[in-house]
């Protein structure tokens, strides 16, 4: 069996993915080194496909996992599970479609010809689950079962099918993280 090679970095990143969530649900500082390099490997596979969310976002992911280290790491005993306010919660969701919005409408389709809302939408909210996550915001794994559901879609529609099948993966993973986060943060309250 021959793979191109987009192909084979989608492979790579389906493998320093795993290991990321794996070690982020575990909370452990490795997480952070797999992160990076996934986000980097994305980063040249949806250049090519030229989703520019995707791009915008994988930059992102990079500069995050850089942050996630140096939080965590500074943190080390401090750092908890923890959970926002429901006003906060609703100020976070307002504030990322307030965002996806003017950036669909008004700021990127000057630019760029046939804008996918979809894809804005997702990086948007990426950015706010990964924000949460450095911080460990247990709802921050409801945002990613949700974006991985909504990536599995444009996936498909961009005929990244390896990708696509990751999403469905990641969307477990995002259960089981939310449930582990979950329970730490209930142990949390309890001691």
């Amino acid at each position: 069996m021959k793979f191109t090679l987009i192909e084979l970095l989608e492979i790579i990143v389906i493998i320093t993915t795993l290991l990321y969530n794996y070690f982020l649900i575990k909370q452990q500082i490795i997480c952070w080194l797999f992160g990076f390099l996934s986000s980097v490997t994305g980063l040249v596979i949806f250049y090519e496909k030229q989703l520019i969310g995707q791009v915008i976002l994988h930059v992102f992911y990079a500069l995050m996992a850089v942050y996630g280290w140096y939080i965590w790491d500074k943190n080390k005993q401090e750092l908890k599970v923890k959970k926002w306010t429901i006003t906060m919660q609703a100020y976070t969701l307002a504030f990322g479609f307030i965002i996806s919005f003017v950036l669909s409408y008004f700021v990127l389709n000057q630019f760029i010809e046939n804008i996918n809302v979809l894809d804005i939408l997702i990086t948007v909210f990426c950015f706010i689950a990964t924000f949460k996550e450095t911080h460990k915001i247990v709802t921050a794994w409801i945002y990613w079962i949700i974006l991985n559901a909504a990536s599995f879609v444009l996936y498909l529609q961009s005929g990244l099918f390896i990708y696509a099948l990751l999403m469905l993966i990641y969307t477990v993973l995002s259960i089981k993280g939310y449930l582990a986060w979950s329970k730490e943060l209930k142990n949390n309250k309890i001691t």
